[in-house]
């Protein structure tokens, strides 16, 4: 009877074992996946996410490197820009969206997952639109060229429909 109670015991003894290595295996894996950026994953690996001398901001999450250049790159569909770094010019940050300009009239936001501008107009007048545009190509220190070559778009803010900056050529 002894037998059968030690042989019950050892096995006991490693199913607990195992039980938890696995747990402390599975934290390891969940803290690791926590850890890790969510940026640097999308089409423009190249903004300065892995950038060794990336600064944090202020009211932003850690998470967020912030590059520290003057300039960065940001892949298109056209190619890559070189835009100033707007990085610098956070005002907000909700989720995977940067608000980098912020007025009465208009907003500007960078969505980090898709790479991609958009000028929200928050007053429905006509030269909120224009100021909103001359806001990111100074923003940006871009052309209008070069502006029509990244991911932008624009419209009333809270309304479904957007589009490109007026100044582009719809065929672009």
């Amino acid at each position: 009877m002894r037998a059968v109670n030690t042989h019950i015991m050892k096995r006991s003894s490693t199913l607990f074992i195992i039980i938890g290595a696995a747990t402390l295996v599975g934290i390891g894996v969940v803290v690791f996946l926590m850890r890790q950026s969510p940026f640097g994953q999308g089409r423009d690996a190249n903004v300065g996410m892995n950038d060794p001398t990336a600064l944090p901001v202020a009211g932003v999450p850690t998470s967020l490197q912030v590059p520290s250049g003057d300039v960065i790159q940001i892949g298109t569909s056209h190619g890559i820009i070189e835009v100033k770094n707007f990085y610098r010019n956070i005002v907000a940050y909700e989720s995977e969206f940067l608000i980098v300009v912020r007025t009465a009239d208009y907003e500007i936001t960078y969505d980090t997952t898709r790479s991609s501008f958009y000028v929200a107009v928050l007053v429905s007048t006509g030269p909120a639109l224009t100021r909103g545009e001359e806001a990111l190509l100074g923003l940006l220190g871009v052309t209008q060229s070069d502006a029509c070559k990244l991911d932008v778009a624009e419209g009333l803010a809270g309304s479904p429909g957007s589009g490109p900056l007026s100044f582009c050529p719809g065929d672009l």
